[in-house]
C-alpha cells in the first residue's frame, strides 16, 4: 500500500504514539540541521541529510518498519561521511583543532552535533521499528483468524496432506478429491441437459 505523503496513518496504542511524536521532533531537529549543512557544508551532506528527512517523514507518517530500517542505514551512512571526512583531514596533516579557520571551526561544530545527533534518532528509531513491525505483526494475524473464522462457518475442514511417510494416503486423498470433482463435472453436465 503506497502512502500519499500528506496522509498520516494514526497510531493504534500509546507507545507508537510517543513513538510518532519522538520521531516528528527528530524530523525536526534534522529539517534545522540539513538547513545549516546546506548553508555551511558541501552539497553531498545536504542532499544524504534530505533522504534522510524524506525517508523519515514517510516512516512515521505511514508507521512503516521497512521505512525505520533505511533511516536507521542513512543515519549509519551519514555518521561514516563524518568519521572518514575527519580521518582525511588528520590524515592530509589539517590540524583540525585550528579555531582560527572559521570554516574549521563550522565543520567541527556541526559534524559533532550530527554525530550525536545520529546516535540518538538511530535510537528512537530502532525503538519505532520494533513498535510498528509488532503493529504490523498484530495486523497480520487479526487477518489470518478472521479468514480462519470465516472457513469455519462453512464447516469444511482443511485438509493437509502429508508427503512425509505416508504417501499413500496422500495418493489415496487425492484420487478421492479428484473422484469428488469428476462427479461435480458430470452433475453439471446432467443438468445443463
Amino acid at each position: 500500500m503506497s502512502t500519499i505523503p500528506c496522509y498520516s496513518v494514526p497510531p493504534p496504542n500509546e507507545k507508537s504514539k510517543i513513538l510518532k511524536k519522538i520521531l516528528l521532533w527528530i524530523w525536526i531537529w534534522q529539517v534545522l540541521l540539513c538547513g545549516a549543512k546546506g548553508y555551511y557544508l558541501s552539497k553531498i551532506e545536504f542532499f544524504s541529510e534530505l533522504v534522510a528527512l524524506g525517508v523519515l517523514w514517510f516512516s512515521f507518517n505511514s508507521l512503516n518498519y521497512c521505512n525505520c530500517v533505511f533511516y536507521i542505514f542513512v543515519c549509519i551512512m551519514n555518521g561514516l561521511f563524518i568519521i572518514i571526512n575527519l580521518a582525511t583531514k588528520i590524515q592530509d596533516g589539517i590540524v583540525i583543532t585550528d579555531f582560527q579557520d572559521q570554516y574549521q571551526k563550522i565543520y567541527i561544530i556541526l559534524s559533532s552535533i550530527s554525530f550525536v545527533f545520529y546516535i540518538v534518532s538511530i535510537y528512537f528509531a530502532f525503538q519505532a521499528y520494533k513498535e510498528f513491525k509488532g503493529i504490523a505483526y498484530d495486523i497480520l494475524v487479526a487477518t489470518q483468524n478472521h479468514e480462519q473464522s470465516i472457513l469455519s462457518q462453512f464447516n469444511s475442514p482443511l485438509k493437509f496432506k502429508s508427503y512425509g511417510s505416508n504417501m499413500n494416503s496422500a495418493n489415496k486423498l487425492d484420487q478421492q478429491e479428484s473422484q469428488q470433482q469428476f462427479n461435480i463435472d458430470e452433475l453439471k453436465k446432467y443438468k445443463q441437459k
